[in-house]
């Protein structure tokens, strides 16, 4: 029962939190929309700057829940939006696969900056497709960093 009411004290907190911002709310205004008295809320928080970092430290735990499940992580793409779903973050690192694939058929001595400003993420990024496609076999530098190409070897669907 204590974490049942320890859970509504803190999404009620944030809930309010984010619709007034944190000075205004009051404690009270906390214990009505969690369903609690105002002398347990105290009981559980002495005083709202302990709340505050109670309510910090959870989100952003289930925030970094989130990306640990997914880790590693290969890039700063890889970080999800507030709400994003990791399958959509995922579809997106296999669009960015396939557009590199895709430009470098067509014109395979583009470099990883030219790559990155068509497709729209960081030269970084596109160096760690590259560096995993060289490992998987699908693409193969020919040459020299200046002067060389590249060739793809297989095409994935």
């Amino acid at each position: 029962m204590k974490d049942h009411r320890r859970k509504a004290i803190i999404n009620a907190a944030f809930q309010i939190f984010v619709e007034k911002k944190i000075e205004p709310v009051s404690m009270g205004e906390i214990a009505e929309l969690a369903g609690v008295g105002r002398a347990t809320l105290f009981r559980y928080y002495p005083n709202k700057l302990e709340l505050v970092i109670a309510v910090c430290a959870v989100k952003w735990k289930e925030y970094l829940d989130v990306l640990d499940a997914k880790r590693p992580l290969e890039s700063i793409e890889d970080i999800p939006e507030s709400g994003e779903k990791l399958t959509e973050s995922r579809k997106k690192k296999v669009k960015s696969r396939e557009k590199i694939i895709a430009l470098l058929s067509q014109d395979n001595s583009l470099s990883a900056a030219a790559l990155a400003e068509r497709i729209g993420i960081t030269p970084k990024a596109v160096e760690k497709h590259i560096a995993k496609m060289k490992a998987e076999g699908i693409l193969k530098r020919v040459g020299p960093d200046k002067g060389g190409h590249w060739q793809v070897v297989e095409k994935t669907d």
